[in-house]
């Protein structure tokens, strides 16, 4: 019944995605994602919006449930369009975890409208969100999955909602939350003492993709992009002003968004530019990981 309600308007959904993207970002070629493996009988379908949500739903799931990714490797979850593949793939699934990134304005309300029987869980609801500007306007930060304490909170949301559709389990999801709760405090305490030493610093980064991890170990994050675009070349100017005066070093970028405004600043403070990767699917090792950049990087 799902897949020929979604056959029946997927021409539809494709012409909303199409017209009601996000600003423009570049990103590296990828291939459409690959067909779905068929499904183990008895397991229940997941998706989530982005790769490290399969960590946290994995986790929580373990092999009670198959988890499958809307944005794949290579791509923005700014200004994604999922393939028809996906749409009719989701249409089998029994859950789908959002977290608030830009390409879920415009395709969820369709697939709410298309998909009634999918249940659509918004893994961010009751985080407090960071602000930051886009386009003018303070828009609410998504980046929720980048603080090790508010991904606890995205798992509980999980683990609720597999209860839910799956309570023969029950006791099951509620000991891999716990096991993992426990990790995501290991974490965070291993990440506390690592940035310790560098606590009260400004962190220089073209994306603000930074700032829940940062704000949560007493780092301040200084976003060369403005507004959700390129600066201006008083802006850059005035960016490269305050790097010079905190003695910056380094400067974040992430392979989705252009590197020629950082090189300019890194160039001009004799610093370097740091590529990092929040999108990627090995969450905990990811993490460590940032925060080890993070610490050289603002090391004197």
């Amino acid at each position: 019944m799902k897949r020929t309600i979604i056959v029946s308007l997927l021409t539809v959904l494709i012409a909303v995605l199409t017209f009601a993207g996000g600003r423009a970002e570049t990103a590296p070629a990828a291939a459409d994602p690959a067909p779905a493996p068929e499904e183990v009988p008895g397991q229940i379908g997941v998706f989530v919006s982005i790769l490290p949500q399969t960590y946290f739903a994995e986790r929580v799931g373990g092999d009670l449930i198959k988890v499958e990714v809307m944005v794949p490797p290579g791509r923005s979850p700014a200004n994604y369009e999922p393939t028809p593949q996906q749409v009719l793939t989701l249409g089998e699934a029994d859950l789908f975890f959002t977290i608030g990134v830009p390409f879920e304005n415009a395709f969820v309300p369709t697939i709410e409208k298309s998909v009634p029987n999918l249940r659509i869980v918004s893994t961010d609801a009751g985080i407090e969100k960071r602000l930051f500007d886009r386009g003018g306007a303070m828009r609410p930060d998504p980046h929720v999955w980048m603080d090790p304490i508010l991904v606890k909170e995205q798992a509980a949301v999980m683990r609720d909602a597999l209860i839910e559709v799956d309570p023969d389990f029950e006791s099951d999801y509620r000991a891999r939350y716990a096991a993992f709760a426990a990790e995501l405090d290991a974490l965070d305490a291993e990440l506390r003492d690592a940035l310790a030493p560098v606590s009260g610093s400004s962190l220089f980064v073209y994306h603000p993709a930074f700032g829940y991890l940062l704000d949560r170990y007493d780092i301040e994050q200084v976003a060369i992009e403005i507004a959700g675009r390129e600066p201006s070349p008083a802006e850059l100017e005035a960016v490269i002003e305050r790097a010079r005066n905190e003695d910056a070093r380094v400067i974040f970028v992430q392979p989705e968004f252009p590197e020629s405004s950082a090189r300019a600043v890194a160039e001009a403070i004799n610093g370097s530019v740091v590529l990092v990767a929040p999108l990627s699917p090995d969450y905990a090792n990811n993490i460590r990981s940032i925060a080890e950049q993070v610490r050289q990087g603002l090391s004197r």
